[in-house]
């Protein structure tokens, strides 16, 4: 049985990669080795922390904050 979709379509559909699982343990240690960084006064070096948390857990609210905070700190108002 085929589908309606264009063999094009298919194609597009089957590059897809699923969306990684979310992995709060790692998000929650990026996290918490950014904010050394922020004490430090050194927002620039911990936002690639924090955003390596996000990338392994997207909804970690803790660590979108304290992205924020870093970006703010840069001054980078516009991304916070």
């Amino acid at each position: 049985m085929r589908s309606s979709a264009s063999p094009g379509q298919e194609k597009a559909a089957a590059s897809k990669k699923p969306a990684a699982a979310a992995n709060p343990t790692e998000a929650y240690r990026f996290n918490t080795l950014g904010l050394p960084h922020m004490n430090q006064q050194r927002p620039a070096d911990a936002q690639k922390f924090f955003e390596r948390a996000l990338e392994a857990d997207p909804k970690f609210a803790v660590a979108r904050v304290n992205l924020g905070v870093s970006l703010m700190g840069q001054p980078q108002l516009y991304q916070a």
